[in-house]
């Protein structure tokens, strides 16, 4: 008698089981973004773009592939003053989800100075959503 899990077959015996490797990361998944706020929801906007543009040209110019920026949020809102009341402002809110592959980096330690540059790049609306390490290829 074969033992759970195994049978037997006239080529062999055929044995199913699982395991586990252990993979360094080679990608970091960036979420950056950038809000801003004004009385005039076109200004927010104009902001909010701006900023966020100038972060994409940073990670672009560091040799980040258009295709590894994607965009992830584009919302605008209004805000009143305590309780409702008080003058409305607007604030726009601009993200993208940048893939920052080794190659690009050289070493994934870099990718920390690269997002310092894109929020610095962007300016005072820049924001820094979450970071995350990934494996490009879990194959």
């Amino acid at each position: 008698m074969l033992p759970a899990g195994e049978e037997l077959r006239e080529d062999g015996v055929l044995v199913t089981g699982t395991g586990a490797v252990e993979v360094r990361p080679d990608v970091v998944l960036v979420e950056l973004g950038a809000q801003a706020e004004s009385p005039d929801v076109q200004v927010a906007v104009r902001d909010a773009g701006e900023g966020l543009g100038r972060a994409r040209s940073v990670l672009l110019e560091a040799g980040v592939a258009a295709v590894d920026l994607r965009t992830t949020t584009t919302a605008t809102w209004v805000e009143h003053g305590p309780d409702g009341t008080g003058p409305a402002r607007f604030v726009a809110r601009l993200g993208v989800r940048a893939r920052l592959r080794g190659a690009v980096l050289g070493d994934l330690d870099d990718a920390g100075s690269l997002v310092e540059q894109a929020l610095a790049a962007a300016g005072p609306v820049a924001r820094l959503d979450s970071t995350r390490f990934a494996i490009d290829d879990p194959a």
